[in-house]
């Protein structure tokens, strides 16, 4: 995203900010301590040399990973698309025991193979030409603590038509629209809401 639009995000959610308007506890501690958390992890620091030699995605969206997987502490993580390694190792640093995988972005079918009956906990979709159908996919073996991190929920119409009806999806509970990001959570015990943060 250029600085111009992130400017321009950022006036238009100013009132999103640091969980401001959000009613319920739990909701507001999620956004206040992982998705906005500002502490400075050794994790970071470890991984920032990487940063020059290996393809990962914008460092404060690596670092959201890092602090998903760290909040979720899941025993297995599926990456679509092995063109972000860094952002695989950041998912892995914030959950050391996760076993993880990277699938090729090309056969959502894979999916049930690689998992082999385990549920999966946390599942990162990138920007992939066919999201849809790895989300439809994904969602079959989704559980009550599972979380999907998706990207480029607004990059266009058909993206943004897409993350609704993701957000609709009967299987889905809470979200959370990061603009760059959105959060998908399975938990049906707390009630059903769709939460607008400004990350940007």
């Amino acid at each position: 995203m250029n600085v111009l639009k992130k400017i321009l995000v950022w006036v238009c959610w100013f009132r999103k900010r640091k969980g401001y308007g959000v009613h319920s506890p739990s909701a507001f501690y999620f956004i206040r301590s992982v998705v906005l958390e500002t502490e400075l992890y050794y994790a970071y620091a470890d991984l920032k040399p990487q940063r020059k030699g290996v393809k990962g995605l914008d460092e404060k969206v690596d670092k959201l990973l890092f602090r998903l997987a760290n909040y979720v502490q899941p025993s297995t993580v599926v990456q679509v698309s092995g063109d972000y390694p860094l952002s695989l190792a950041y998912l892995q640093t914030g959950c050391q025991k996760a076993q993880c995988f990277s699938l090729n972005e090309e056969d959502p079918g894979q999916l049930a193979n690689v998992l082999d009956g385990r549920p999966l906990d946390l599942f990162h979709l990138p920007d992939v030409p066919n999201c849809q159908q790895w989300f439809l996919s994904a969602v079959e073996h989704a559980v009550e603590h599972s979380l999907f991190v998706v990207q480029g929920i607004h990059k266009d119409k058909q993206k943004k038509e897409l993350w609704k009806e993701m957000q609709e999806h009967p299987r889905v509970g809470r979200t959370y629209d990061l603009y760059e990001v959105g959060l998908i959570f399975f938990d049906h015990s707390k009630v059903k809401q769709h939460y607008k943060v400004n990350f940007v």
